[in-house]
């Protein structure tokens, strides 16, 4: 958010002040961080090769951009067994930075999730400024499904 500041200023040092004070000066700041981006979702997990979950997380641009565009969206997620926030990339695993160059992509699958763990997400806009609030999602388990408790045969032809 641009903000403009008003302000003077007097030449001080061991001996005093000086005795007077400069003309009035004018300071305008461009703009701010974006606002969090909004409706975070983590949705469609599905086991891959029996052992990987992935999923799908979407969300909603801000509804501040904070005076600059929107260049990327950063993600992090926590896991119980690691509260840290640490930053995420499709398709690896944690602690490397997730950066969308096109602001309309506002989703991404996630990989190398472990089953029966406790994930929350957080998105993050980033402009001129710098990154902006985080978006939270709500806490996900992912679990591996029951094993068929019986199984029929209908046809043998």
């Amino acid at each position: 958010m641009a903000s403009t500041y008003h302000f003077k200023c007097i030449a001080a040092n061991r001996y005093g002040n000086a005795s007077q004070w400069s003309p009035m000066s004018q300071l305008s700041t461009l703009g701010a961080y974006p606002s969090a981006p909004e409706n975070v979702l983590v949705t469609h997990a599905y086991l891959r090769d029996h052992t990987k979950v992935t999923a799908s997380i979407t969300w909603t641009p801000p509804t501040f951009s904070g005076g600059s565009a929107v260049f990327y969206y950063s993600i992090a997620r926590s896991a119980a067994s690691n509260p840290n926030f640490l930053k995420v990339i499709s398709n690896t695993t944690v602690n490397t930075a997730l950066s969308f160059y096109n602001i309309s992509i506002t989703e991404t699958t996630l990989t190398a999730l472990v089953p029966g763990e406790t994930y929350i997400y957080r998105v993050f806009a980033v402009n001129h400024f710098g990154i902006g609030l985080a978006g939270l999602s709500a806490a996900v388990v992912w679990r591996l499904p029951n094993a068929p408790t019986s199984l029929h045969i209908a046809n043998t032809t």
